[in-house]
């Protein structure tokens, strides 16, 4: 894969997830309602605080993205919240608190973006990698 490619599919997954962030944060009520009722009652301050880390894992990804040399620690921190929020989700699917609907729109919506962007900072650490060995 090229960087290019990984650089556009940062930008792809840096904006997602900015967007659900400006979501969740501004329009409490319209993601609580279109996304997360199933979790049970509204806290508009959690959603608020959900909101706050998707706008900053969606920023770290569109800086990686923008700026190649800082793809790797911009992408990781972002993988931080992503994947750990990742294994929230499979837990629920593991043990059963998931209709089978809305485990595959968890899969969908939070793993698979996630592994994307693990994949991407193993790509990027790939090529970084041949690139050192060529010189």
């Amino acid at each position: 894969m090229k960087s290019k490619t990984v650089t556009l599919i940062l930008y792809i997954l840096g904006g997602y997830h900015f967007a659900t962030g400006i979501m969740a944060y501004f329009l409490t009520n319209f993601f609580y309602d279109n996304f997360t009722a199933h979790t049970g009652p509204l806290n508009s301050h959690f959603l608020a605080d959900v909101g706050a880390a998707y706008l900053t894992a969606g920023a770290a990804l569109l800086m990686g993205a923008f700026v190649a040399k800082w793809r790797v620690p911009f992408a990781v921190s972002a993988l931080m919240f992503l994947g750990l929020h990742s294994l929230i989700h499979i837990t629920e699917m593991v043990t059963g608190k998931l209709s089978s609907q809305q485990a595959v729109s968890d899969v969908v919506t939070v793993i698979l973006p996630a592994a994307f962007v693990a994949l991407m900072i193993f790509l990027t650490l790939k090529m970084a990698k041949k690139e050192a060995d060529a010189d």
